[in-house]
């Protein structure tokens, strides 16, 4: 259901957006994602050997997710708006 993927999405910006200024700077934009990665890691839904496996996948997920984050800051502002995650997350 597309309404219903977009509402979770703008949900999960808020929750990224810890200073609650509608933007996600790259600090947010990656504390959320590691966050998440370690959370379904720890539940048991990701099949991982170690916590060191664990520390190498979110290093690589850092990484990839700095580089995403670049492409969709074109302003080079260092903060995502609402809109730019959107029509990345929308594709």
């Amino acid at each position: 259901n597309p309404e219903r993927y977009a509402l979770t999405c703008k949900v999960m910006f808020k929750d990224a957006d810890l200073d609650m200024d509608g933007l996600l700077s790259i600090y947010e934009f990656i504390s959320y994602q590691d966050s998440a990665l370690k959370h379904t890691a720890v539940a048991g839904t990701l099949k991982i050997a170690s916590e060191s496996d664990i520390e190498v996948m979110c290093k690589g997920v850092k990484k990839q997710n700095m580089h995403v984050f670049a492409s969709l800051d074109k302003d080079k502002s260092g903060k995502l708006n609402w809109p730019q995650v959107w029509g990345h997350l929308k594709e």
